[in-house]
């Protein structure tokens, strides 16, 4: 289920974060320990450090946002 939209959604159209050592990243192959969490496709473009913050139960900062988002505009262009 999308954190953002609370679509539900077969999982391999879904974004997995996780939580690790104090920072979000992006866990493309679904196997890193630690809090995970599912984004649509669609919602990465509206999701905020407020809805992060809220599920991960901890502070997300703005760099560590924008730093997901490049991360999955640069793994969308190479596939």
């Amino acid at each position: 289920m999308c954190i953002a939209c609370r679509k539900r959604l077969p999982q391999n159209e879904l974004l997995r974060l996780t939580k690790t050592e104090g920072t979000v990243i992006v866990d493309n192959k679904r196997k890193l320990s630690g809090r995970g969490v599912y984004v649509c496709k669609n919602c990465l473009d509206t999701l905020n450090t407020k809805i992060l913050s809220k599920v991960f139960k901890t502070a997300v900062c703005e760099e560590n946002l924008k730093s997901i988002k490049e991360g999955m505009i640069d793994t969308k262009t190479k596939k």
